[in-house]
């Protein structure tokens, strides 16, 4: 082995153990927002609910995944067989776990784009598409990830070759596409719902922050995006440093979403008569009321109300 060959291989077996350390206390910040989660929820009663169940499973699979993921970084690094590769197993089942939490933080923005937006499958149209590539783009580079090759020690190996680069650029940008259309979507609808609240006289709702919540793990998604693919673009040896950073947020971001909802059922309305009292953690509902002066469309989904006045005298 050359002296290039053998640099090359000391900054990854660094950077590899070195990013094992970082992910492993990115996942203890998981654990304890999960628990406080599961423990919110517990506390409020609102498990019995449909929609607070699927949630709620959602993010303990991807925290399993997530679990799995920095269990196998782990064993890759505890063997110290970076240099051969390692057991190709290892690397397909933390590739393959990283990339079914990707593809499920996906789906759950582009789930809550479409009911904020009242259910339009127009407006999701686009996202979906980036998504639908997105697979397809990722399936190529998990093949051209791991298929083995006999290296110059005889070992196997899974090398980060210029195909799989490519491939991986095009997966990343895919998903990193469907999460900027989604939360500008988001923010237009609620930018439009403020300034119709403004325009009607409506007080504040105070769960709006449930939203702002939601845009802002979503931006911090995408600054992890941003960060990591320049470097799987370069191939560049620290690239392990974003990437754990990377499979920690992809849970992260969901699970922030959903403690603040039960966060804000919580700290509710103690009077059961008013509004914002109707609005919980459940089954989507929408109604429409009128009224001599106009109509108020209301919509209702996980402490988010839509105002929209379909006349400019309406009135609540």
């Amino acid at each position: 082995m050359s002296q290039i060959d053998q640099v090359a291989a000391m900054q990854l077996s660094d950077s590899w153990f070195n990013a094992v350390i970082i992910e492993s206390l990115a996942h203890g910040i998981y654990t304890t927002l999960v628990a406080v989660l599961l423990w919110q929820i517990v506390s409020i009663n609102i498990l019995h609910r449909r929609q607070t169940k699927v949630l709620v499973g959602i993010s303990v699979f991807m925290y399993i995944m997530v679990t799995i993921h920095i269990a196998m970084r782990w064993y890759f690094a505890l063997i110290d067989s970076l240099i051969a590769g390692g057991p190709l197993w290892v690397s397909t089942i933390a590739s393959v776990v990283a990339s079914v939490n990707i593809l499920m933080a996906d789906c759950v923005i582009i789930w809550r784009c479409w009911v904020i937006w009242g259910r339009n499958w127009r407006v999701i149209v686009l996202p979906s598409i980036c998504t639908i590539c997105g697979i397809l783009f990722d399936v190529f580079f998990l093949i051209q990830e791991l298929t083995p090759f006999t290296g110059s020690q005889g070992g196997s190996s899974t090398p980060w070759g210029s195909t799989s680069i490519k491939w991986g650029v095009a997966y990343y940008s895919m998903t990193l596409s469907t999460t900027i259309i989604c939360t500008v979507l988001i923010v237009y609808r609620l930018v439009q719902a403020r300034t119709t609240s403004l325009s009607l006289s409506v007080p504040a709702n105070p769960y709006h922050r449930v939203m702002e919540v939601m845009v802002e793990s979503a931006v911090l998604y995408v600054i992890a995006l941003v960060v990591y693919i320049p470097f799987i673009a370069t191939d560049n040896p620290y690239s392990l440093y974003p990437q754990v950073f990377l499979v920690s947020v992809t849970g992260i971001a969901p699970t922030l979403i959903l403690l603040r909802v039960a966060s804000g059922n919580q700290s509710g309305n103690t009077n059961p008569g008013s509004p914002d009292n109707t609005m919980r953690l459940g089954d989507l509902q929408s109604q429409s009321k009128l009224n001599a002066n106009g109509s108020v469309t209301y919509m209702e989904e996980e402490d988010l109300r839509l105002i929209i006045p379909a006349k400019s005298k309406a009135v609540v």
